[in-house]
């Protein structure tokens, strides 16, 4: 009985630890072609650079991260054209929109705190004044 128990306690050790901490975005901009798409670490006041990638001829793009919980990222095609992420370790989003109105016209599948995100952002963006 001891010996199965360090036996389960070691398995359970081994795949604990062997969890995987990457997570994945891929998507495709219309309008994107050539350009290149940042991705970035946002932090209380300031943004840190975790991968970048220049979009395919058809806006396909790929970019990876490493986190060990829900963080906090703006996906960037300019200054004023982002939208804000929050992927939990091993999740592989998938973004779909329009260079021109990225941060209005978006998509995103596969990490449900991004989706949360979105709906907020949204829903903000229907009640702030003019």
């Amino acid at each position: 009985m001891n010996r199965t128990l360090v036996l389960l306690s070691i398995v359970m050790l081994v795949v604990a630890c062997g969890k995987k901490n990457n997570f994945t975005i891929q998507g495709k901009i219309e309008g994107g072609a050539g350009k290149t798409i940042y991705l970035n670490y946002l932090m209380n006041n300031s943004q840190s650079f975790a991968d970048s990638a220049k979009m395919g001829k058809d806006g396909s793009f790929k970019l990876s991260g490493k986190v060990s919980s829900p963080t906090f990222f703006l996906l960037k095609l300019s200054g004023t054209n982002f939208v804000t992420l929050l992927p939990d370790s091993a999740e592989n989003i998938s973004i779909t929109g329009s260079y021109n109105n990225f941060s209005r016209d978006y998509e995103v599948k596969g990490s449900d705190n991004s989706s949360k995100v979105r709906d907020l952002t949204i829903r903000f963006a229907e009640v702030k004044p003019r």
